[in-house]
């Protein structure tokens, strides 16, 4: 075997990063249930992009770094790849009385672990995150007092972010919803979206990476294939 495809069938990609897995272990607010992965060329996947961003109203909107609008040194450089790697990672809620942005952040501090392996192993990818910042500095980004990134390393825009159409493509191409909390009440489940535009296509990749890594999580190639849990 090469040396990445002996990585996928078996390394952990976050191992290094015990403190991350504890914590998701200690709180154990939501489960990552199934991962729906697929891939298009970056080509096609522009009949998803709008003319504004999704994100306008939010309240980070230009003041993360990692946020529209953006500039021609930070703006994201997703069409200069062929491929769009598609994720859809569905959690199940564990605890009805949080907050929806707290269940999500928490699955994220585990799930963004396991896409910034995956990006460093697919030629010349760049990854687009389910969401803002996790940073520790986001609420207080640099970016508001015109100073550089805190964490270069680990800044990423979300599809959001780029002007696409989340939730068309959740539909379209990964064949679900993306649900929200209606009148206090959370929905079965939320999705997180990600995409890791590439050279090559990876639906494989990454749902072997995402079943090896998240503990019962039934992970899907669109098309018929399935990753064992």
């Amino acid at each position: 075997l090469c040396a990445i495809e002996f990585f996928w069938r078996g390394i952990k990609l976050y191992s290094a990063n015990s403190q991350t897995q504890m914590r998701a272990k200690d709180k154990k607010n939501s489960t990552a249930t199934e991962a729906l992965c697929a891939a298009t060329t970056t080509a096609a996947l522009q009949k998803y992009r709008l003319a504004r961003p999704m994100c306008g109203a939010c309240p980070s909107f230009g003041k993360r770094w990692a946020c529209p609008p953006f500039d021609a040194q930070n703006a994201p450089n997703f069409e200069t790849r062929k491929y769009a790697n598609l994720a859809a990672v569905k959690i199940k809620p564990s605890n009805p009385q949080l907050a929806p942005k707290e269940i999500i952040d928490q699955a994220r501090e585990t799930i963004d672990e396991i896409f910034y392996g995956i990006e460093k192993l697919l030629p010349n990818a760049t990854l687009a995150l389910a969401g803002s910042c996790l940073c520790p500095h986001a609420d207080k980004c640099p970016r508001t007092r015109g100073a550089p990134c805190a964490r270069p390393d680990k800044m990423r825009a979300s599809l959001e972010a780029a002007n696409y159409d989340v939730v068309k493509i959740a539909k379209d191409i990964l064949q679900t919803d993306i649900l929200w909390q209606t009148a206090g009440k959370q929905p079965p489940y939320f999705t997180l979206a990600y995409c890791v535009f590439a050279d090559i296509e990876a639906p494989e990749k990454i749902a072997a990476a995402l079943a090896e890594n998240l503990e019962g999580c039934n992970a899907k190639i669109l098309g018929g294939q399935q990753r064992p849990q």
